[in-house]
């Protein structure tokens, strides 16, 4: 149209809708979506509006498809061996030597 400028976006608008459909599929609000990939909310507004961050606009979709991929499991939930803590197999082969090395607790949202 005559007399409207347009503005070019660096990053593809592909993202931001993508980053919005995953946000909507997961049913969050923008603040949830925010603390879920661990940014701050204005942080987030900013990098997906803003046309100075395709770096960091990549960087939250990344994150985002992480969220909505498959979830981690503990090796007993997959194995079923019934050494989990407090399983049925733990009297008669000890617990899962994974359950109780605590070194790695809060490692990938782990126990």
């Amino acid at each position: 149209m005559p007399g409207r400028k347009s503005f070019k976006v660096d990053h593809d608008d592909s993202m931001v809708r993508e980053l919005e459909n995953i946000r909507e599929a997961l049913c969050y609000s923008q603040r949830q979506m925010a603390d879920s990939l661990g940014v701050p909310f204005r942080t987030y507004q900013k990098w997906v509006y803003s046309k100075h961050k395709p770096r960091h606009m990549a960087a939250l979709l990344a994150r985002a498809r992480a969220m909505r991929g498959p979830r981690r499991f503990n090796c007993w939930e997959k194995l079923a061996c019934g050494r989990e803590p407090g399983g049925r197999a733990v009297d008669s082969h000890g617990p899962c030597p994974a359950a109780v090395d605590r070194t790695a607790d809060g490692v990938n949202s782990g126990l």
